[in-house]
Order: C-alpha cells, then sequence, then structure tokens
C-alpha cells in the first residue's frame, strides 16, 4: 500500500524516532512522526514529500511535555495488558 511506502520513507529520516499513522478522511494519509529531543523536521519532511511529488496539505510541530509523554508510555502499557490475565506471585 501507499501509506507504507510513504510511512517507510519517512522513517528513514535523519532524527526520525517513529512514524504512525492516524486516522484520516479516505484518500488521504495522515501520520505523525516522533523526532529525537527537540528537533523541527517540518523543512525536511516537506522537502522528502516534494521531491517523492506527494501532495502535503498540513505540516505542524507540536511540542510534548515530559507529563503527556509519560501518560502515553502508561496508556500504551495499559492497552497492551489489558484482557490478559496477571498471574499472582
Amino acid at each position: 500500500p501507499v501509506s507504507v511506502d510513504v510511512m517507510a520513507v519517512y522513517r528513514q529520516l535523519p532524527g526520525v524516532t517513529g512514524v504512525k499513522e492516524l486516522p484520516s478522511d479516505a484518500g488521504s494519509l495522515k501520520i505523525s512522526i516522533a523526532a529525537e529531543g527537540d528537533k523541527d523536521l517540518r523543512g525536511e519532511v516537506f522537502r522528502t514529500a516534494a521531491d517523492k511529488g506527494w501532495v502535503l496539505l498540513e505540516s505542524r510541530r507540536e511540542v510534548v511535555g515530559l507529563d503527556e509523554v509519560f501518560r502515553q508510555l502508561t496508556l500504551d502499557d495499559e492497552a497492551a495488558t489489558r484482557g490478559k490475565a496477571v498471574k499472582p506471585n
């Protein structure tokens, strides 16, 4: 699928720590790209899209605080263990 190709290309950019697909309208692809530290990748994301002939409709930078990072990490852990039986020691 095209979305896999786009995501694979962006995963290869220097400074990218993660790429995930987000819910979007039919016919479009919405992704979130995580970067190392406070690195701003918008220029590189735009240049990559232009070089590939992709239409980039929107790009924005979100700076996430430590509390949000912790919340997301614990939510991911909770979702992974939900529904699994836990053995008592």
